[in-house]
């Protein structure tokens, strides 16, 4: 736990992100999964285009898989963060 800690902690905003191709990912590993529970956490400065995200948390959430969102940064996209969230009936940090 503390080496996946220190881990989250090193990452900061910055870079290009593209996030519907790593929703997409979570929405295919989600339905490969026989867990009990399903919950998928984007970790993102969300500086990202919009196309699609709306679509697949949507597809996740019509599959009880659950969404939340934590933003990275001063600078980052809260609206989007707070949409995935409130779409993937998850929490927004």
């Amino acid at each position: 736990r503390s080496r996946i800690r220190a881990d989250i902690g090193r990452i900061g905003p910055g870079g290009g992100t593209n996030i519907y191709p790593a929703m997409l990912e979570a929405w295919i590993q989600m339905m490969e999964t026989r867990a009990r529970i399903k919950h998928v956490i984007v970790l993102t400065d969300g500086q990202a285009p919009w196309d699609g995200i709306a679509d697949v948390v949507g597809d996740l959430r019509d599959e009880n898989v659950t969404v939340s969102s934590v933003a990275v940064g001063r600078e980052a996209d809260r609206a989007l963060l707070e949409m995935i969230a409130e779409l993937g009936s998850g929490r927004f940090y």
